[in-house]
């Protein structure tokens, strides 16, 4: 339990302290991605086929990157893939390297669907976002994918501070400025 012993302060000087306990277990070591990859494959109904996260990943950072990692194997192999969120019209069956996994599409479906992972290559993490299109049949002269090919998106990670000030009036009396400082210790933790 939390408890300030702060004695007493006029309203317009009083601090306003914000704190946010520390998640405990597994998930309070979950990186934060720096990178956006958002895919795009089609599939034909009721067909099964590869969704390739790691591919996809390695073709983008060559092409930023001018390297051809697609083609290294060691570089390839060293990319780590986990499955944030799994397609909700089909099943996903990893293959033994854990960089891609078989697309089974339910019977009859038609429309788009969509898998999550998580990255992680050289120390940094990316956030791949495959869309997967599910059609009648797949016309490789008119692709429903849209062009150009996916590009790595950099994001922005959360402050690890901040502070904002503002005029408080209660009651048409003026209490001067008062602060709201927020601190995070824990870099990339959601306030």
């Amino acid at each position: 339990m939390f408890t300030m012993d702060i004695p007493y302060t006029p309203i317009q000087d009083a601090p306003i302290v914000l704190a946010q306990a520390a998640v405990s277990g597994a998930g309070s070591n979950t990186q934060q991605p720096i990178y956006l990859l958002k895919t795009c494959d089609e599939f034909q109904s009721g067909v099964e086929g590869w969704a390739t996260p790691a591919g996809w990943l390695a073709v983008s950072l060559g092409n930023q990157n001018n390297r051809d990692i697609l083609d290294d194997r060691t570089a390839l192999a060293s990319i780590k893939i986990t499955l944030l969120e799994a397609p909700k019209h089909g099943t996903f069956t990893p293959d033994s390297t854990g960089q891609g996994y078989l697309y089974t599409p339910e019977p009859g479906y038609l429309g788009n669907d969509k898998a999550v992972f998580m990255a992680e290559f050289e120390g940094k993490y990316y956030k791949i976002v495959e869309n997967l299109i599910v059609s009648v049949a797949i016309n490789d002269t008119v692709p429903l994918c849209p062009a150009p090919a996916p590009t790595l998106i950099k994001l922005n990670p959360k402050p690890a501070s901040g502070s904002l000030g503002i005029d408080l009036e209660i009651n048409g009396n003026k209490w001067g400025q008062t602060r709201l400082i927020l601190t995070n210790l824990e870099r990339n933790v959601d306030f």
